[in-house]
């Protein structure tokens, strides 16, 4: 909006000045006004009484001056005008003398031997209304042509983001807004579609959550139909213990599926209203690696670094992606895995690899949409878990304007995801407090989903 204002104050600006400019131009060629409009009176008045030799004579010119002339004549006593003496020794000089009154102008000449002064009065100037009129329209005719013209743009694309919003409100959910960077509008029509690329991800998960609902819990909910059957004709207190026991393990199942459903779905209105911070990635891949290395049978290599490696986050939701990660490579991988922290120009990248099977390049999309699993390596088959923890990762980075990206790990030839976050120039001088830096609260450690 500050662009468009600017944008709309110069408009309006450069109008107002080159518009004036030309028809100032306009003006003095159509109306030809000499550079002094009396002079021609100074010169007439000067012929007649320099061609006289006395006042009877000019008396005579006076009287035969005929009446439906425009300029009229008169004589006049130097008594009469009591005039102050400068200007009276103007008169005595030559120089005509030049008053204005409400009547008109008039010319006055005197002979330097005379004491009567010749009283010339030019004929009233024609009014210029016309004219004046009609560059004044033209002015403001060539204003508003000017803002048309800027405006015409503005509101094409303002209609097209009215009719874009439109379909997209009558369930079309696919519409965009064609974006240019020159545009006033290109905040605003990034914000719409950013806006609308979020509706329809929301309204696709929620179609997804609902079917996986569906089919989830269509098992434990069958297992505890049947578990309740049996539990009633059950009438050994050992065999009924066992059977009260599956449809409690059952029962715990569906309140974590319920639970990891509930998360996923807030997840969304949680990351709106996160406050960011400088968060020092290497003291949270710290905490997380700690965590995880003491599980048997699984080695992470990581080698924190000295340098400081900032971005403007959220230090739990970082946290918890970087959990989820290295869950999956402990669940899907080997007996090995490994965490690189680097920098590449303007962004930080955060790499987790691991040996398993990895996954196929056909797969990478699929893989970042919740419910689905992965392969383990021991039976190439999906591990226990709800395959939440991707989409979360997804989702986090994207809310961090960071990139989640999936592939195949040269160097342990597993699978190998990389969280890339974009960097302030500014944070990667600025230092985070000791205190704050080496210490990550317990509370930010969530666990896989």
């Amino acid at each position: 909006m500050r662009r468009l204002s600017i944008s709309l104050l110069i408009v309006v600006l450069l109008s107002t000045i080159g518009l004036g400019w030309a028809i100032d131009r306009l003006f003095d060629g159509l109306v030809k006004t000499p550079t002094d409009g009396l002079q021609i009176y100074r010169d007439v008045g000067n012929d007649l009484v320099s061609s006289v030799e006395t006042d009877t004579q000019l008396s005579r010119i006076v009287a035969a001056w005929p009446s439906t002339s425009p300029m009229s004549l008169s004589l006049v006593d130097t008594k009469e005008l009591a005039l102050p003496e400068e200007l009276e020794q103007q008169m005595a000089s030559g120089e005509p003398l030049v008053l204005e009154s409400e009547s008109g102008v008039t010319l006055f000449f005197k002979r330097s031997d005379s004491n009567k002064v010749l009283s010339l009065s030019p004929p009233a100037t024609e009014s210029e209304t016309p004219i004046a009129v009609a560059l004044t329209m033209l002015f403001y005719g060539g204003m508003i042509c000017l803002v048309l013209l800027w405006i015409y743009p503005l509101a094409r694309r303002l209609l097209a983001l009215g009719k874009t919003a439109r379909a997209f409100g009558e369930g079309d959910l696919n519409k965009r807004v064609s974006t240019h960077e020159r545009s006033f509008l290109f905040g605003i029509e990034s914000e719409f579609n950013s806006m609308a690329q979020r509706i329809q991800s929301l309204i696709a998960d929620n179609k997804m959550l609902a079917s996986a609902v569906s089919h989830d819990l269509r098992t434990p909910l069958a297992r505890l139909r049947f578990g309740i059957d049996l539990l009633d004709e059950a009438k050994d207190e050992k065999t009924r213990s066992e059977y009260q026991e599956r449809l409690s393990n059952d029962l715990t199942a569906m309140e974590n599926l319920v639970e990891v459903l509930l998360e996923y779905a807030r997840l969304d209105q949680q990351l709106s209203d996160m406050p960011k911070s400088p968060v020092n990635l290497v003291d949270v891949i710290n905490v997380s690696v700690d965590s995880l290395n003491d599980i048997a049978g699984t080695s992470i290599s990581w080698s924190p670094s000295k340098e400081q490696f900032v971005v403007n986050a959220h230090e739990r939701y970082v946290a918890m992606m970087i959990n989820n990660l290295l869950q999956n490579a402990v669940n899907y991988g080997g007996s090995h895995a490994s965490v690189s922290l680097f920098r590449k120009r303007t962004m930080i990248c955060v790499s987790i690899e691991d040996d398993g099977l990895g996954i196929p390049a056909d797969k990478h999309r699929e893989m970042l949409k919740p419910f689905v699993r992965g392969e383990s390596q021991e039976s190439g088959t999906g591990k226990k878990g709800y395959g939440m923890g991707l989409a979360i990762v997804n989702r986090i980075a994207q809310w961090h304007d960071a990139k989640f990206v999936i592939g195949k790990s040269e160097a342990l030839g597993g699978a190998r995801f990389d969280i890339i976050f974009p960097v302030n120039a500014s944070l990667m001088a600025k230092d985070i407090n000791a205190g704050n830096a080496n210490s990550v609260e317990s509370s930010t450690r969530p666990g896989s989903l």
